[in-house]
């Protein structure tokens, strides 16, 4: 029996890897965001900055371990058969738990799942030993340290509160102080508020750090916490004259070095804070599987694991091995910018495409304050007011921009400087503070206080907040109820029931390997077309005439598929069809997107026609839409086994189908700025085409009466009469609005003219 706990120790160390894979890879939001949002630097500067942290914060990690040994259970009351497999089902259970939430692009917390983790897989044992030592439930507090681990959490849950308050608080000082134009302050003023935030960050990273470092002498951490205050102060000074030196010679903007530095300060906080989260639990198995060895008892369920209780130091070889996988998981994660991305969009000063949708909860929360705020607004005359509505006007965007900063630098060191400074203080303590939590928060609240919650993204961001913070609870009780299955699993299960879970847990990483991959796949082409667009020199009237093209010369090839699937009961050509559908929504989006965009930046005397420009992409969207609703409804009638069209039915689909493409090739023909033609015969056209709609829809009706056809099948062929129909009106209206165009253009160009003339002219 005694050859299980080798396997189950190498199965430890090996999860340990991948727990660091996937844990960096969720946790890579805490000290990047900043730095990728303010466009601080370039990535790949941010990232060495980020791996240096990491680097010499694994070394600072080693105090904290003791709360993957004896932070959230009595392990005196646990053989050691019993400990190794709790670790087990710990270790399986965070791996899970990080892959799912990186998979979906949302951060959670490591520190809250290895708490909840133990938590659960300790629960199971204990009430799994309760009832076969025939006890009372009363006695669980003998097994489960519960007020520790109460404490950890409620520290972790109240950091929320905290993070978000003072993140709010001093970001709204902050930019009372500098404004949005801070470059007018960088003397005296940036150069004092650099020196405090590195002598600030300084303290709580470097000073508190180094209490828990092995080769630093015991005499020079007594000098430093009796000279506290005098170090700090001498390094204000010190770099407060530094930033004066330098700024007297060139421009130089100070903020960005607090973001640098705060940088590498998270990403030192994180590892020294977070390494537990992944390494804990192995170190913990690894010092078992030693006492075991070395102890006089051969019978693995008679050795009680009280050695787990006393403080041990972490080896410096296991630190730095770890370190060194964070480091490199940080420049080869993909899923790392996926997490990052959203803590980016819910801060950015900008509005647009949001990426959550709306929640009854969140405009019931939104209209609330707003009227709050209306209510105490009502002096909007007072001297106070206009002075902080001047600190907190945004400098113009600059429309040439194609990805502009989400917000500015002075935020991203607010940020990094508070959420630094409140999880080192933690880490100072033995709390294992989330950083996720507080490093989001801080996040959400700076961006709250700088006004970046407007009205028109307000309601997005609140959703996407509780979004994030209900993953963050269910992250929990995931953990605890998936924990507690798998102790119970291995408890009765052993070496059999670890031989099935460990191929599962690859198993499952694979698969959402894969459903990332092609997600990044879609997104990536996704992304490739904007910006082939908005990257493009073409005018508005270019890119609504290459959108034209693009759009109405698929027609042909999606109803030829669909005809031919329905005629031969071909699923698989119903479902090519249906994608590219798809594929073509996702381009006619990018197309309006884009028409949009270059219409806010058209000049004034340009609107003239920027109209008929987004006109003819709505229009455009809507016939993509009008195509979705006969493929994909065509693909689930036969993938439900119903009977196909009889043949009257696609002899009128056919019909139906030649005409929609031929005047779908009149339209194309006629809108091509190298091919004039003659647009009345497209009315004329689209009115024949109304007419016979009519026609066949009667004819259906008649059939459904006389039940020549299966009533779904009918309901399939009105549903298809009907959308033809549709996209026989946009194409009519598309003609129109070309036609009203290329009447107005030559009047608009005048008042362009006329325009230029007049600018031009001396006042």
């Amino acid at each position: 029996m005694e050859f299980i706990y080798p396997i189950i120790l190498g199965c430890l160390f090996l999860f340990a890897v991948i727990g660091l894979v996937v844990g960096v890879s969720n946790d890579a939001v805490n000290f990047l965001n900043s730095g990728i949002g303010a466009k601080a630097g370039s990535f790949k500067f941010l990232m060495i900055i980020a791996s240096l942290g990491i680097m010499i914060g694994a070394v600072f990690s080693g105090g904290m371990m003791e709360v993957a040994r004896s932070g959230v259970f009595h392990p005196a009351q646990f053989s050691f058969h019993q400990v190794m497999m709790l670790f087990l089902a710990v270790m399986i259970t965070n791996i899970l738990l990080f892959d799912f939430f990186n998979s979906l692009g949302l951060p959670t917390s490591t520190t809250v799942a290895l708490v909840f983790a133990l938590l659960g897989a300790a629960t199971a044992m204990a009430v799994i030993k309760i009832n076969v030592n025939g006890e009372s439930m009363a006695m669980i507090g003998k097994y489960l340290n519960s007020g520790r681990a109460f404490g950890i959490i409620s520290a972790i849950f109240v950091s929320i509160a905290i993070a978000f308050t003072v993140g709010f608080v001093v970001m709204y000082l902050s930019r009372i102080i500098f404004s949005f134009n801070y470059s007018r302050y960088f003397h005296v003023l940036g150069s004092l508020f650099g020196g405090i935030s590195i002598a600030f960050i300084t303290y709580f990273i470097i000073i508190k750090g180094l209490k828990d470092v092995s080769f630093i002498p015991d005499s020079t951490l007594t000098f430093i916490m009796e000279h506290t205050f005098m170090l700090l102060a001498a390094i204000t000074v010190c770099f407060f004259l530094i930033f004066e030196l330098i700024l007297f010679f060139v421009k130089f903007n100070v903020f960005k070095i607090i973001v640098f530095y705060g940088t590498f300060a998270l990403a030192l906080s994180f590892a020294g804070n977070d390494l537990v989260n992944f390494i804990g639990v192995p170190i913990a198995g690894y010092h078992s599987w030693l006492e075991f060895c070395n102890s006089q008892i051969a019978d693995p369920n008679s050795l009680m694991m009280e050695s787990l209780t006393k403080p041990v130091q972490t080896e410096v070889v296991f630190l730095v091995l770890a370190g060194g996988i964070m480091a490199v998981t940080l420049w080869f994660s993909k899923k790392a910018k996926n997490v990052v991305a959203t803590t980016v969009n819910l801060s950015t000063q900008k509005d647009g495409d949001e990426q959550f949708d709306s929640t009854q909860f969140a405009r019931i929360i939104v209209r609330f304050f707003h009227n709050l705020s209306g209510a105490f607004s009502k002096d909007q005359e007072s001297r106070f007011r206009k002075f902080v509505d001047t600190r907190f006007t945004p400098l113009p965007v600059n429309e040439s921009e194609i990805n502009p900063p989400a917000f500015d630098m002075v935020r991203a060191a607010m940020n990094l400087m508070v959420a630094s400074s409140l999880i080192a203080f933690g880490t100072s303590l033995k709390l294992p503070l989330s950083t996720t939590y507080v490093t989001f928060m801080v996040a959400m609240g700076t961006s709250l206080s700088d006004r970046a919650w407007g009205r028109e993204s307000a309601v997005y961001r609140v959703s996407g907040v509780f979004t994030v913070i209900g993953g963050w609870f269910i992250t929990a009780l995931i953990a605890f109820v998936v924990s507690a299955f798998f102790a119970v699993v291995f408890w009765f299960g052993s070496i059999y029931a670890v031989i099935l879970c460990v191929p599962f847990v690859f198993f499952v990483l694979y698969r959402t390997h894969v459903m990332h991959k092609k997600k990044e796949t879609e997104n990536k082409k996704k992304k490739e077309l904007e910006e082939s667009i908005i990257g493009t020199d073409l005018d508005i009237e270019a890119i609504t005439h290459q959108s034209i093209q693009v759009i109405l010369s698929e027609i042909p090839e999606i109803f030829e598929m669909v005809y031919e699937g329905l005629e031969n009961e071909d699923l698989k050509t119903l479902k090519a069809a249906d994608r590219l559908v798809k594929a073509l929504d996702k381009k006619a989006t990018a197309y309006r997107n884009a028409v949009g965009l270059t219409v806010a930046s058209l000049e004034e005397a340009q609107l003239a026609w920027g109209e008929f420009y987004l006109k003819v992409n709505e229009n455009l969207r809507g016939i993509v839409v009008a195509m979705a609703f006969i493929t994909k409804p065509s693909y689930q009638h036969l993938d439900n086994l119903h009977k196909t069209l009889n043949k009257n039915q696609q002899l009128d689909f056919e019909f139906l189908k030649n005409e929609i493409i031929a005047i779908s090739s009149l339209v194309l023909e006629y809108i091509a700025p190298d091919k004039p033609y003659n647009g009345e015969l497209i009315m004329n056209e689209c009115e024949r085409m109304k007419n016979e709609i009519n026609v066949f829809r009667l004819k259906q009706i008649k059939r459904i009466k006389k039940k020549e056809t299966p009533s779904r099948s009918s309901l399939l062929f009105l549903n298809i009469i009907s959308e033809i129909k549709v996209i026989n009106q946009l194409l009519n209206e598309l003609y129109q609005i070309e036609k009203q165009r290329l009447i107005a253009k030559p009047a608009a160009t005048d008042v362009i003219q006329d325009a230029n003339f007049q600018s031009e002219s001396p006042e």
